[in-house]
């Protein structure tokens, strides 16, 4: 798992291809990752590039 250097690890799922990093190529353009918080709740940050 990749790990940013402000420590964010990005969630991997199967059924998506991702890159090195743990970004995943957007239906329509643009990137999607998503991490969990302590508490496990699940964030998704998305760019339209």
């Amino acid at each position: 798992m990749y790990r940013s250097a402000a420590g964010v690890e990005f969630t991997r799922y199967e059924q998506f291809e991702h890159d090195t990093r743990g970004i995943t190529p957007r239906a329509g353009g643009g990137r999607i990752a998503w991490f969990q918080d302590p508490d496990g709740n699940t964030f998704a940050l998305e760019s339209d590039v």
